[in-house]
């Protein structure tokens, strides 16, 4: 190869709009770099331009991917690629986070800073592998929630707190002589696995969300609002998530090919003019 030649192939590779592969890695990755891989997905989103394609690890990611008002091109549409990846909307229960109010029964209330009751509609804890959701659903049974004195071990409630809106603690009650540390209970933190917002100028278009699969989240596994238009989703799964699998809003405009819905309180729900 000449130098002539060498030179006018580099100068291609870094022309604008050459299609580019951004990578994610929470362990060894840096949100601070220009080229990845980075550590957060949506640094990585930020980053993309029209043709690239984001990728993760097949791995457990212990975080969302939230686009908003994120744009594609006709033909070069923003990709994310999962390679099998996992989107967790959970995170371990933190014993400090909890006091024990008396034998058994615990009590937190700095879970979230906001709790309203829509979230509490969808709420569950994942406790010992299960998701336990105290026989209620969004869109179906909602039982009376208990006070925190009826709990039966394995039982959980929330008590609003009166003085402060969209506010409350929550209880465990533990089997006799379990501690916090013997269970094994996760806390769903991110509404969502895949999250969509933006409207008029700032709306998201010209996008691909593929081989990906959320679960855990407090809401939808994939959450659509505001106007979106050209967005699909390929080889998606929504396992386990706080209310639907997907659930559009708004003027969104989206397909998917290759849906698995699994332990949702619908499969697809969508609302508005979606």
């Amino acid at each position: 190869m000449t130098r002539l030649t060498g030179f006018a192939i580099g100068v291609l590779l870094a022309m604008p709009g050459t299609a580019r592969d951004l990578h994610v890695d929470p362990v060894s990755g840096d949100d601070r770099v220009l080229e990845g891989p980075y550590k957060t997905i949506s640094v990585a989103i930020r980053r993309a331009k029209p043709g690239d394609t984001i990728h993760l690890k097949p791995m457990v990611y212990r975080d969302y991917a939230g686009f908003y008002g994120i744009r594609g091109e006709p033909g070069k549409p923003i990709t994310l690629d999962g390679h099998g990846a996992t989107l967790e909307g959970s995170d371990p229960l933190d014993p400090e986070q909890w006091e024990e109010i008396e034998p058994g029964l615990y009590r937190g209330d700095h879970l979230l800073e906001r709790i309203d009751d829509a979230m509490i509609q969808r709420w569950f804890f994942y406790w010992n592998g299960k998701m336990n959701h105290m026989g209620r659903t969004s869109k179906g049974p909602r039982a009376d929630l208990k006070k925190p004195e009826d709990l039966k071990p394995g039982e959980w409630t929330f008590v609003k707190n009166p003085d402060k809106e969209n506010s409350g603690a929550f209880y465990l009650k533990l089997a006799d002589g379990k501690s916090l540390a013997d269970e094994k209970i996760f806390v769903p933190v991110r509404s969502a696995g895949v999250q969509f917002g933006g409207t008029g100028e700032k709306f998201n278009a010209h996008l691909v969300i593929k081989n990906l699969t959320a679960t855990h989240p407090y809401n939808d596994g994939f959450n659509i609002h505001g106007h979106c238009e050209n967005v699909k989703f390929e080889n998606i799964r929504a396992i386990e998530c706080g209310d639907d699998g997907i659930s559009a809003h708004e003027t969104a405009e989206y397909t998917v090919e290759g849906f698995v819905s699994i332990g949702n309180s619908t499969g697809i729900c969508d609302t508005g003019a979606s």
